[in-house]
């Protein structure tokens, strides 16, 4: 079988280094050779081991060159659909989980937000809860130095007035 290297692109389909002919087992190049150039040499890079076999196997028993490329091409482009269904299919599938990871990061930042506006929205009820307090301590206290003042005068009154009566 001929094997070549693949890189990954910006596209992230597979992107195949070109055949060399050296590289081709003897049936393929006899069979190459038999048609001239007249042969699309990029579908060979999905050529397999029993692909390689059967065309010895036509060979020998003396298949045109003709048929057995038409026969072999089809089912060499049939597997690079296939192949660029799978990339695509697959690149579909990384862009859906990078999608997915996103919105859970987004949800998972929002849910921090609300979270920390809730504390927010506690922690400015609880200091307005307190500062109820406080007014309502300070207003208590006025109201009690205001009725002390008022018994202490109320007293200070009745001494007067008994001082008053005493004297007379």
């Amino acid at each position: 079988m001929a094997t070549t290297a693949q890189s990954s692109q910006s596209g992230g389909l597979p992107r195949a280094k070109p055949i060399r002919f050296e590289d081709l087992g003897e049936p393929v190049q006899q069979l190459l050779q038999q048609l001239q150039g007249n042969v699309d040499m990029s579908l060979l890079e999905y050529l397999s081991v029993r692909d390689m076999a059967k065309i010895l196997d036509q060979q020998v028993r003396n298949v045109r060159a003709e048929a057995i490329w038409a026969d072999l091409k089809l089912q060499l482009e049939e597997r690079k659909r296939k192949r660029f269904a799978e990339s695509t299919g697959q690149q579909k599938q990384r862009q859906e989980e990078e999608l997915a990871r996103q919105r859970a990061i987004a949800e998972q930042e929002e849910a921090v937000r609300r979270k920390q506006a809730a504390e927010e929205e506690q922690r400015r009820k609880a200091a307005e809860e307190e500062e109820q307090r406080r007014r309502a301590a300070e207003e208590s206290m006025r109201r009690r130095a205001a009725e002390e003042e008022q018994r202490r005068r109320a007293a200070e009154e009745e001494q007067r007035r008994r001082a008053a009566e005493e004297e007379q």
